[in-house]
């Protein structure tokens, strides 16, 4: 199939149609990641691996996290997704890492 016929359909602003309910106002989040010092390096030592793959990952939402980087970025597509309905095996997260 064609690689545009995949994707999903989009709204006027570019965004998924009929994902109005979601919050897309930018924000930051101060102290939002606490982590103790063997955690912290295991995290930085990570990110160091996943940056050197150059390239983006998924982790579909009904997915069990696999690794640090897979729960912290599960963890910030349920603070997103906070209180909409949403069919957890057709969506999920992308993440990647910048070092």
């Amino acid at each position: 199939p064609d690689v545009l016929e995949l994707l999903p359909p989009l709204d006027a602003d570019g965004r998924i149609a009929g994902s109005d309910a979601l919050d897309t106002t930018l924000r930051t989040h101060r102290d939002a990641l606490r982590l103790e010092d063997p955690t912290l390096t295991s995290l930085r030592r990570d990110c160091a691996v996943v940056f050197a793959l150059d390239g983006s990952n998924w982790l579909q939402a009904d997915q069990a996290p696999r690794c640090l980087m897979e729960a912290l970025a599960l963890a910030v597509f349920d603070r997103h997704t906070r209180g909409v309905e949403i069919d957890r095996a057709a969506c999920g997260a992308e993440w990647w890492a910048q070092v």
